[in-house]
Parts: structure tokens; sequence; C-alpha cells
């Protein structure tokens, strides 16, 4: 999908690819979706009690908060001094959150097709 493809894939998976110590793992589509909606925060965060993704709320998700210049808790991302994520990039990421935060694949599940949310994803 875009999300993974333009966003994910290229800007996140480098380090969060299911081999690294990095907790989020992006090796595939799948992987990552299963990764941000697990319950729980990353050990980073975890006194801040900050779900990774909340489905609706994505100024409430700590993904985007750590795609921003100031997370409440960990570091930015990505880490060391590598380019920010592009607020086009980072606004899209919010966009799928808002529309629920839905594993959008292709054929599209009957619950992306009632709503514009796979037009986000791909």
């Amino acid at each position: 999908t875009n999300l993974f493809t333009k966003v994910l894939s290229p800007r996140c998976a480098s380090c969060h690819d299911g081999e690294t110590p990095a907790e989020l793992d992006f090796p595939t589509e799948g992987a990552a979706y299963d990764t941000l909606r697990a319950e729980g925060a990353v050990s980073s965060c975890a006194t801040y009690g900050i779900a990774r993704v909340v489905a609706g709320e994505p100024e409430q998700s700590l993904l985007v908060q750590k795609l921003r210049s100031a997370p409440p808790c960990g570091k930015r991302m990505p880490p060391g001094g590598r380019d920010a994520v592009a607020e086009d990039d980072i606004a899209r990421v919010a966009e799928w959150i808002r529309a629920g935060a839905m594993p959008c694949r292709r054929p599209p599940a009957p619950s992306c097709i009632r709503a514009r949310r796979c037009a986000l994803l791909g």
C-alpha cells in the first residue's frame, strides 16, 4: 500500500526490520500493521502509557508523535541525524490513523471499500 511503500518501508524499515534490536518491526506490510496496532507502548515510552496507534486519533498516537519534532518520550524518528520524515508523509500517516488504521491490502477488505480508507493506502 502507499503508506507502507512510501513511508514505512523506505523511512523506517532499515532499522525496524525484524532483525535489529528495534522494538517495532516493519519488514513486511503485514508485520508493520501488526506491530503498530499491538497493545501497549514501546519500552522507551512505557511509563507514559501512550499507545503506538490509537485508531481515529492521530495526535494521541505515538507513531505520529515520534515523527514530529518533540515526542513526549524517547527519540524523534528517524534517529541519528537522518532526514526528518516529510510533513506530507506525516500527514499520510495521520490520515491513515484518523481513518481507523485499517489493514487495507489488495484486494481491499469490505470494511475498506465502505470508506475512503484504501484510497489513502493504495
